[in-house]
């Protein structure tokens, strides 16, 4: 398993002791105590180097050596140049915060693999701005990694997160002490607004526009993911969202949300003389907000394979047996998100047809027409909607039949706006 250790290129350092673990090791940064400190407990290692443009690349050459000579294999050194904003040696540099950051979340986020058992943030050193903006950065990161991992409770369990924190042992910074402090940040598993496009472009540059509209539809897929779940539409999540879309939506946002893609944008819209250099384009919101979206959704598509093969194709039907719900309530509404009362409400409903089906008869509804406050009151259940199969105990929404826009309606309905 491997630690990842994220820190930013110093500038002008000077060479001290640093005392970490009970031992002292000598460098010119935190990252080599770090790396030496690691290195000498055999630990696996991979280092992320974080270079503002403003540090002479002559700095991160001579840093890169040091960690190689202290044994850092150089395929797992890992160096990313990052924009920057502020006045510096007489040239003004012009940026969005909310992208510094996304350079950051990117980076771990496309480093970060199921190896790591360790994301540890070096903060002891760097400006104050940057230092919040990578703290920023982090806090989304943490998030985004619960999401991709919230059906895999051994990775969840084994991943952890750290800031590393330095303070003097002597006056003048000439000796210091080391720490590590775990780093958390809150999960929420609530509905998502922001339905427009995260970045914001001049009004005439409608290709980028259209290259990133996409994103609307991740957010709108995973707000229907979280209904699903929360209502209990256990049938609906199984064969009315369209997972073939979200699979290609997955795929291009790995093309279009990517660090590669960004950096590309910064370069397109970089305006540069002698005395400025402005990126004339800002962030509705972070792409690391959009990629905790994306990993959720991610997530919510491999529960949905994990089913795939239980359910019966036909040319106007998707048979899901009754058996089939009843492990997707146990296993996924009720134990993995916890949705208690959707659990009851569509343990019921499956237990209605369960009973019905073994004295080979057909449900039959007995209800009052109105398919709103039924469709919501029944996980999604409601016998106008239903054919059934009382010979192999399952049950299909009746699709692609005269009834078919009307309870695509009602489903489609229930998925996007009821929260």
């Amino acid at each position: 398993m491997t630690k990842i250790l994220c820190s930013f290129v110093p500038k002008d350092s000077k060479e001290i002791p640093y005392h970490i673990g009970g031992k002292i090791y000598k460098g010119k940064s935190t990252i080599e105590a770090l790396c030496s400190y690691y290195l000498s407990n055999e630990e696996d290692i991979k280092v992320i180097l974080i270079k503002p443009e403003t540090i002479d690349i002559k700095e991160e050459i001579e840093l890169r050596k040091k960690l190689i000579s202290l044994g850092v294999n150089e395929d797992k050194i890992i160096t990313q140049e990052i924009p920057m904003k502020g006045f510096y040696e007489n040239k003004y540099y012009d940026i969005d915060n909310t992208i510094i950051a996304d350079f950051i979340f990117l980076t771990l986020n496309e480093n970060t693999d199921d190896k790591a058992e360790e994301v540890i943030l070096d903060v002891s050193r760097g400006i104050n701005f940057l230092v919040l903006t990578a703290v920023d950065a982090f806090r989304r990161f943490i998030v985004a990694q619960k999401a991709r991992y919230y059906n895999k409770e051994n990775k969840l369990d084994k991943l952890e997160y750290f800031y590393v924190y330095l303070t003097p042992k002597k006056p003048n910074f000439e000796e210091g002490e080391i720490s590590l402090e775990k780093a958390s940040a809150p999960f929420f598993f609530d509905f998502f607004t922001k339905k427009g496009i995260p970045f914001n472009f001049e009004a005439e540059k409608l290709d980028y526009f259209k290259e990133f509209n996409f994103t609307k539809n991740i957010i709108s897929h995973v707000n229907s993911c979280i209904t699903a779940i929360k209502r209990g539409f256990a049938l609906a999540y199984l064969t009315f969202i369209p997972w073939s879309e979200i699979k290609d939506l997955i795929s291009l946002s790995h093309e279009k949300l990517s660090l590669k893609r960004l950096k590309e944008l910064v370069k397109e819209f970089s305006y540069e003389n002698e005395n400025q250099k402005k990126v004339k384009f800002k962030m509705n919101y972070p792409l690391g907000n959009l990629w905790i979206y994306v990993h959720l959704l991610n997530t919510f598509y491999e529960i949905y394979k994990d089913y795939e093969n239980q359910i019966t194709y036909e040319e106007n039907r998707k048979w899901v047996p009754l058996s089939t719900l009843k492990n997707f309530n146990e296993n996924v509404i009720k134990k993995l998100f916890q949705e208690n009362s959707a659990s009851i409400i569509l343990s019921r409903e499956i237990n209605d047809f369960e009973q019905t089906f073994k004295k080979g008869e057909i449900k039959k509804t007995g209800r009052s027409p109105n398919y709103e406050r039924n469709f919501n009151a029944h996980a999604g259940l409601i016998c106008e909607f239903i054919d059934q199969n009382p010979q192999n105990f399952s049950i299909s929404y009746r699709f692609n039949e005269t009834k078919k826009d009307k309870i695509e309606k009602y489903i489609e309905y229930f998925l996007e706006h009821k929260k």
